[in-house]
């Protein structure tokens, strides 16, 4: 299974913020690798997270989540299988 396909499988929710450089770094690794069309984006409102902190990532699937850049495709796809 490639990375397109188990981003789609995840079911991906995405908070980001227009004011987080590590929001910036994900949308263009998301952008870069070609999968940004296949999660759901929310944009300058608050994540589920405690703290509302951003970059957080959630999978409707695996109910798992992950705040952070995580720098790498297959790295989020890890972190939230």
């Amino acid at each position: 299974m490639n990375s397109d396909d188990k981003i789609k499988e995840l079911d991906i929710q995405y908070y980001s913020s227009t004011n987080c450089g590590y929001c910036v770094e994900s949308n263009y690794m998301l952008k870069k690798a070609g999968v940004m069309k296949y999660i759901k984006k929310y944009v300058n409102k608050p994540s589920p997270d405690k703290q509302g902190a951003v970059p957080y990532f959630y999978s409707k699937k695996t109910k798992k989540s992950y705040t952070g850049y995580p720098r790498t495709i297959n790295n989020l796809i890890e972190k939230l299988s």
